[in-house]
């Protein structure tokens, strides 16, 4: 394995990784305080694509950090990658969603002018965590094409 290509590999794992246990405290942190006055249920989509996100992140995290040389195998996990990252943003912009009454309340300043903690603390967890999702398929994929750009250097020099 080209040096590079063990360092991004590590690194797509590491992003993963802090992916989703960014993902679970973003879960853990909505359903305990997902419902307020502004939004009186839960949103289903912000829980499903979320928990979806979580779910084929940690199904992926032994094929990203041991896959081998099959590059058809790789190229079906790094699409997969682009789906978590793809699920990641779409429950964080649900959850935008879900909470336009509050975002609407405090641009208005209708009941107050400042945004709490816990609003922030969410958006930035979900937020994270589909950036470390994009990162890991990007790494993941770059690591990709060091593999076969060294399989085929390798060929040509035994030719």
């Amino acid at each position: 394995m080209h040096k590079d290509q063990g360092e991004r590999r590590s690194g797509a794992f590491s992003c993963l990784m802090a992916a989703m246990l960014l993902t679970a405290l973003f879960l853990g942190l909505y359903a305990l305080t997902g419902v307020t006055e502004f939004s009186p249920r839960l949103s289903t989509q912000v829980l499903l694509f979320a928990g979806l996100s979580l779910a084929a992140g940690l199904v992926l995290l032994q094929p990203v950090r041991s896959i081998k040389k099959d590059a058809w195998n790789a190229r079906l996990i790094e699409l997969a990658l682009y789906g978590v990252y793809a699920l990641a943003l779409l429950s964080w912009l649900f959850y935008l969603v879900s909470q336009i009454n509050y975002i609407t309340n405090m641009l208005v300043a209708i009941d107050g002018t400042k945004l709490s903690l816990i609003f922030v603390i969410s958006v930035l967890l979900i937020g994270a965590a589909w950036v470390l999702s994009l990162m890991t398929a990007l790494l993941f994929g770059k690591s990709l094409r060091l593999s076969t750009g060294a399989d085929a250097e390798q060929e040509v020099q035994h030719a």
